[in-house]
């Protein structure tokens, strides 16, 4: 079987979208990228990225430009080429990405390029190969994987914590077990001044936690709603309860992702005001006068550093629950 000889005519499809590519990667790399929304963590992550001084859009902006003018040849050859290059080294960024933080806008930028690529296999292969149709390419499943599995996690980032009661992007965020007594704790002290973030330590706190949801939903207080969570069991339909067991499965894989095993998870966006340096430096002026000191593992000898802290930032005596997460308090409590 003879190779076609036959003169290939520009691919006019890949060239409009390399050009909206460069488009794309334009926009994103000027000022108004500020303005764009962008819901995923690594939008921010990204935006800055730069090698030499040269933004990563700029960079692809460029990459762009020099595929819509090879797609305009009469030779794919070259154009595949390039494309295959601009799709390994996008396969890297990807790799990169997963390891940190998924950019939905960086994979806008890598649908173009692996688009584009798709598109000039075929009349590459038509014309350089004796089969018409190409064998499916490495390069493309493996960035395929890599785009499926970056937007996965993309889309689990946006599913976000299920928030029982408080404002979801509150700058105090309490993780909790209704039958915990230290996070039982933690919800009177934070009541009206966090978020309240459910995890199921045992079986018991899958009804506990709809008795409060019931409660919260009738317009109760967070404090009341943890009273109610051992009242009369609230009925809920089957899917309803399935989606409740994903919603604490979520929350609980929040907490042990950032490394933690014990509840309450107590987090707090800022530093409280009036406890600074010198709020700090007062309090440890005192203790180094003589004044006395009856905390465990606080002493002439120990550091003076923590006793500048908030009481509810204060790393001594801890109240915490469960090891893996696992209940500190087998019995119901009495609340």
């Amino acid at each position: 079987m003879a190779i076609s000889q036959q003169h290939s005519s520009p691919s006019w499809g890949s060239f409009i979208l390399a050009l909206l590519g460069a488009a794309y990667c334009a926009v994103l790399a000027s000022p108004l990228q500020e303005s764009l929304p962008c819901p995923s963590s690594g939008c921010y992550l990204f935006r800055d990225v730069a090698v030499a001084g040269i933004s990563f859009w700029w960079i692809g902006t460029a990459a762009f430009i020099a595929l819509a003018l090879l797609c305009l040849s009469r030779y794919h050859a070259p154009a595949l080429i390039f494309a295959g290059l601009c799709l390994a080294a996008d396969c890297v960024l990807l790799v990169v990405m997963f390891f940190t933080a998924p950019c939905l806008t960086c994979l806008g930028a890598a649908f173009f390029f692996a688009v584009i690529y798709l598109c000039l296999r075929r009349p590459a292969a038509a014309r350089y190969q004796v089969a018409a149709s190409p064998r499916p390419s490495i390069l493309f499943l493996l960035w395929g994987a890599l785009f499926i599995a970056n937007l996965g996690a993309a889309a689990t980032e946006q599913l976000g914590d299920w928030v029982l009661t408080g404002p979801a992007d509150a700058d105090r965020r309490v993780y909790f077990s209704p039958s915990c007594p230290a996070c039982r704790e933690a919800i009177t002290v934070f009541a009206g001044q966090a978020a309240f973030i459910p995890v199921a330590e045992n079986d018991d706190d899958y009804q506990a936690i709809i008795n409060m949801q019931a409660a919260v939903q009738d317009g109760k207080s967070i404090t009341e709603a943890l009273a109610a969570a051992y009242a009369d069991p609230v009925a809920v339909t089957p899917d309803a309860y399935l989606l409740l067991r994903l919603r604490l499965l979520r929350n609980k894989g929040t907490v042990l992702g950032l490394g933690f095993n014990k509840l309450p998870l107590l987090m707090i966006n800022g530093m409280p005001q009036g406890y600074g340096t010198a709020g700090a430096a007062s309090i440890s002026g005192s203790s180094a006068s003589g004044a006395s000191d009856s905390r465990p593992g606080v002493g002439s000898g120990a550091s003076d550093v923590s006793h500048g802290l908030p009481p509810e930032l204060n790393l001594f005596n801890l109240g915490q629950c469960g090891d893996d997460i696992a209940p500190c308090d087998p019995t119901p409590p009495g609340i």
